[in-house]
């Protein structure tokens, strides 16, 4: 009688194991901090988005009916200045490196291998 924990040879999973060695291998602590770093980014990008999202709708129907007023290009000026760190009155890509330069010093502080953490956090941002 065979035990049934013992892994079989015809295994899916370990046929897939077997085929992502190379990658596997290549994996470290820090690739997989940073993976479940940008799951989470990813996350909770989502949730802010979708809070922003019920307060513009919000505002927007207030402001419709008659009940608001809302000087949108006021609010985006002041979005702007807050969010804005080289204060070309623009939101860029300089300031998204900027950002990304904070978040990845704070980040993959004390971890290994710096760069293992950015490949990982990109991959669960995007996946």
């Amino acid at each position: 009688m065979s035990n049934p924990n013992s892994p079989k040879e015809d295994d899916k999973v370990n046929a897939l194991i077997e085929k992502c060695s190379p990658i596997l291998k290549k994996l470290t602590f820090s690739s997989f901090m940073g993976y479940c770093g940008g799951l989470t980014a990813k996350k909770v990008g989502r949730g802010m988005a979708i809070v922003i999202g019920i307060a513009f709708f919000g505002l927007q129907g207030l402001a419709y009916n008659g009940f608001i007023n809302v000087d949108w290009k006021k609010v985006q000026d002041s979005a702007v200045s807050v969010v804005d760190t080289n204060n070309d009155g623009t939101i860029d890509a300089d300031d998204l490196k900027t950002y990304w330069s904070k978040l990845k010093r704070i980040l993959s502080s004390n971890l290994p291998d710096a760069s293992g953490f950015s490949l990982g956090f990109f991959y669960g941002l995007t996946h």
